[in-house]
This record gives C-alpha cells, structure tokens and sequence, in this order.
C-alpha cells in the first residue's frame, strides 16, 4: 500500500498539503512507523519559528498555550527520534520528486542536530538547496510558496558558504520577482531587496545593487501615478527605500521617496472613511518626524486636527439598556450605606474600588469567548475626532487594556454612585462636614488645604461640578506629592532649562512608594481617574484647558470625592 502511494506521488503531486493528505489516507498497517514519520514530516510548517520554540525553521502548524506555561503542540519536536529522522534521510535518496526531495532534505537538516547532537552533512544541504531551487524553476507551486522556498535555498547556501549555490539561488531570486510581481500584489515582490541588498554575504554586484534600487523606485513611480495610485504598494515600498537610504547617508533620497508617498496619500481622492485617511495621515506624520522632515510634519499634524471633527460624524452611537429593578437597587445601596458614617465611608472605598486581578481575569476570559475582536487593537478619540491613545491587544497591552475597562466601568457604575451619594446627602442627612471630619486627619492632607477642600466638596452638594473637580483635583495631586516626599521618595527631575521641576502627577502614581503604600489597585485606579488618557484622564483634561463645560458632571465629581475619601484614610504611624 505504502509503495503504490510513493509511486504515484513521484509523478503527481507538488503540494505539500496534498501530499499530507495522501499520506494520512493510508489505513493503519504494519508500515505504521512509516507513515507516522510521513505524516509528522508534512505536518510541519515551514518558516514558521514564532509559532515554536525549537530553534528550527520547521515548526508545529498548531500551537495551544497552557496555563502552566507548557503548550500543546501538533506536530511536537517529542514526535522526532533518530528512527524518524533516519526514515526521513532513506527516502531523501529514494525519491526524485524535487518537493519530496527537499521536504525530506529538509527535514534532516533542520532536525538532525537537535535530535541526535550531531551535525547533519553538507551533501543533505547541497540536496536541499538544489531541490527547492528546482522547485521555483519548474514554478511547482504559487508565488508566496516559491517565495518561501528561494528564500530558505538562500539562506541555507549562505549558511554553508556554497557560492555556486548561493549564485544560483541570487538569480532564481531575481528572474521569479521579474516574473511574478504585481504592483497590486505587494507580498509578490520586494523579497528581492529583503533578501539580497542589505546582506552583504548575498555576493550582490554594483550593478545588481543598482537594478534592483531602481526597480524598486520604478514600482514607486507606477504605484504613485494618477492612473495606478496605490498608497498601500507606496508604503511598502518607502518602508524598504527610506530606510535603505537613511543607512546609507543618503537622507535626500529618503525624504524624496517619503514624498512621493505623501503625495500619493494627498491625491487619492477617496477614502471608504474619514478615519481610514485620518489614520493613513498619521503615519505619514510619523514618518516624516522620523526622517527630520519638520515643515512637512507640521503641516500634516494641522491638517490631522481640521479633520478630526469629520471623524465624529462618522461614528455610530451604540446604547444598550438594563433594566434593574428597585428591589435590586436597595439590596446593593442599603446595605453600604448603614452604619455609622465612618462605616458607610469605608464601606464606599472598598465597593468602588476595583480589584484588578479580578479585571485582569475578567479580560482573560472575554478575550477566550471573542478571539476575533481580540485580535485588533483599539483607538481612543477625544471629543474633537483627536487620536489620543491606542491600546494594543490583551496580550501586547495589559495595562491598557485594564485601564480602558476601567474608564468604561465607572461610566457603567456611574448609576449606583449617584444613587448612592443621593441616599447620603438627601435622606441620611450627610453634610459637608461629614466628608471633611473623615478626611482632616489623613497624614497627606496638608491642614493649610482644608478649606480649599471645604469649599469644593461644598461646590459637589451645590451641583456647581466644575468648581468641584478645579478645587479638588490639584489638591489630591498634591496630597500624592506629600506621600512620596515624607516617604523620602524623589519629587525632582531635571528641566529643560538647565534646573529641576516637579514630577507630573502620572509620574507621582507610577512611584513605587504609592503601589506599595496605597497598593496595586488604587494606584491604578488613581491613573484611570486623572492622569492616563486611556482612562478617564480628568487632571489633564481639567489642568491643560482640554476639558469641555458639560464634561464634568455628577459621576466625574463623585470619583473625585471617592477618591479623596481614599486619601483620608492614610495615618501616620504613632
């Protein structure tokens, strides 16, 4: 059975995935062995070293992580022994098939050493590069794996200094990029200059440096064109140019293709979203900061801000509603806010206080239930259409992602601290000086401040929330600042003037004297409520002059007197 199948696969099958197929087609016989190593053989996927962690260049084609930290890999490297790896260098010799053969080549170079400790033979490389080239000749399979396959038959020439063979697979390089290059088409071309012309081992002459520079710069020129225009193919290639360039001391030649790519992107006179050119301007704006392109930077960070507004227009207002009854409403708020006043007041500090393991958690498992939109990250625009944060996926951007829960989380809780604060003040009677008896001895509350304090927490009762939040804000920041210096932690940085100036309130939260002294939680509760734009942001909002009128309301000036209870709390140590 085994036999007829080699046969007919000598002649007829030049993909990989097919001939894993016919392979694991066969009914368990007393080749079992066999097939077994055949089928692991083609399982493995090629190029792909991210996916595992062996050092190889062959790889599992699926990868799952454990919570213990070990994965489940199919193929696994356990799968391989010297029996499998001597099947793999038998039918090396047998087949004629040159996607066989390189496969099998391949596989005893790649494996041989990690398995048995010994170095494989520069005959199975020779076999190896020779196979695959003849594989990109014949042209046996499509574009991107023939762009895998001359790529791997160079980098093994290289490896073992075969300069015929390196010669060799330079030209196959060159004439399938001639051939198969598309200007629509950006993974089908490039690899040329990827491969060769910033490697020096390549044995590129002047004048194949040069051809390949100007077909480069030629494709630019169609892509860019009014009737071709491509801004997707330009930023693929300035993103090899410019820097090509910029090594090269030849900075002029950077910012000339960084040009004609912004001219691209200016020209093209439709965008399917606002956001999409707003985006696109972006990292044209970055690039031109980059390569030192100052007036051009500018400009685009003004044009970036004109459009901003356009971008809101483009938005889609999403609501959601719950319906909860009165029921379940006082058996949340009756409860917290019985007892003496003291009581209610701790027993608020730990309700709204987040736990952030339990956010991390709760992360964890949405990102498992939605791994598509888990997949991109997210950008976060102010009330003007201005991009002013970007938080990666769960796995790039932790933090970010905790934060951004967050400020949407207070939004969500925001029903039960007015309700909450509501039953304090209009039912139970509490007054001002309810809220400044429980904070006026905190060890970080200058005495000097009290009345300030007084006078916002009184703006709070009065509904009057923009003087609330104006008073209280800097007066926490500053409270935050007499943590640290009566901990002996530094307060001073240098300036630009030759001098020192105060840390700024988000460099106060990030001092290890507040995680360890207010703990983990609140110290990142502290940066989702004022100072990380990823969050609420409320004291740079209100401290630059960002914040909008109706920006502060009842639920932004209940956190803010949440967070100042937190702040009475601290005593000093007697």
């Amino acid at each position: 059975m085994l036999d007829d199948i080699y046969i007919e696969l000598e002649n007829n099958y030049h993909l990989e995935t097919n001939i894993l197929k016919k392979f694991q087609s066969v009914p368990n016989t007393g080749d079992c062995s066999k097939i077994k190593a055949e089928i692991i053989g083609f399982q493995f996927m090629e190029n792909n070293q991210n996916r595992s962690d062996w050092g190889t260049y062959f790889g599992s084609f699926i990868r799952f992580p454990q919570e213990n930290g070990t994965s489940i890999e199919n193929p696994s490297i356990n799968d391989v022994n010297e029996d499998v790896i001597d099947h793999w260098r038998e039918r090396v010799n047998q087949v004629v098939n040159p996607v066989l053969k390189a496969r099998y080549a391949g596989l005893v170079w790649d494996f041989t050493s990690i398995i048995t400790s010994k170095k494989p033979s520069h005959h199975i490389a020779i076999i190896y590069i020779e196979s695959l080239i003849r594989i990109v000749e014949d042209r046996l399979q499509n574009g991107i794996d023939l762009i895998r396959k001359v790529e791997r038959a160079i980098s093994v020439a290289i490896s073992i200094n075969n300069k015929e063979l390196i010669n060799k697979s330079k030209e196959v390089i060159l004439a399938l990029e001639d051939e198969i290059g598309e200007n629509d088409k950006p993974g089908l071309w490039g690899f040329s200059f990827d491969v060769l012309l910033d490697n020096s081992k390549s044995q590129l002459s002047k004048l194949e440096q040069t051809t390949i520079l100007q077909k480069l710069e030629q494709r630019l020129a169609d892509v860019t064109s009014e009737n071709k225009l491509n801004t997707w193919a330009s930023k693929c290639i300035i993103k090899r140019l410019a820097p090509y360039y910029r090594k090269k001391n030849k900075l002029d030649d950077a910012q000339r293709v960084l040009r004609i790519h912004g001219d691209a992107i200016n020209n093209k006179k439709e965008y399917a979203l606002i956001l999409q050119y707003q985006g696109a301007l972006k990292d044209l704006q970055k690039l031109y900061s980059e390569y030192g392109m100052k007036n051009e930077s500018d400009e685009l960070l003004i044009k970036i801000k004109d459009i901003g507004a356009k971008v809101l227009d483009e938005m889609k207002l999403i609501t959601s509603e719950v319906q909860i009854t009165k029921e379940e409403i006082d058996k949340i708020i009756i409860p917290l806010t019985t007892g003496t006043k003291n009581e209610v007041f701790y027993k608020l500090i730990h309700f709204f206080t987040p736990q952030i393991d339990l956010v991390t958690q709760s992360l964890k498992e949405s990102a498992k239930k939605h791994v598509l939109s888990n997949l991109f990250g997210k950008s976060i625009i102010d009330e003007t259409g201005r991009e002013i944060a970007n938080i990666g996926t769960l796995e790039e951007d932790l933090i970010g992602n905790i934060l951004h829960y967050l400020s949407q989380d207070f939004q969500y809780n925001s029903f039960y601290t007015n309700r909450i604060f509501y039953r304090l003040i209009k039912e139970l009677n509490y007054t001002v000086d309810d809220f400044i008896n429980f904070i006026k001895d905190s060890a970080i509350l200058s005495e000097s401040r009290t009345n300030v304090i007084r006078k916002g927490v009184q703006a709070y009762f009065d509904n009057d929330f923009i003087v609330c939040e104006h008073l209280l804000i800097p007066q926490i920041e500053t409270s935050i600042r007499n943590l640290i210096e009566q901990n002996n932690g530094v307060l001073l940085e240098p300036s630009s003037l030759d001098a020192f100036q105060l840390k700024t309130f988000n460099k106060l939260l990030l001092d290890d004297i507040v995680k360890y002294t207010l703990g983990k939680d609140i110290q990142i509760y502290f940066r989702a409520i004022y100072t990380d734009p990823r969050g609420w942001n409320l004291r740079n909002k209100i401290c630059h002059g960002l914040s909008e009128p109706n920006s502060s309301s009842r639920s932004t000036s209940e956190r803010v007197l949440h967070t100042l209870l937190i702040i009475g709390t601290l005593r000093r140590i007697k």
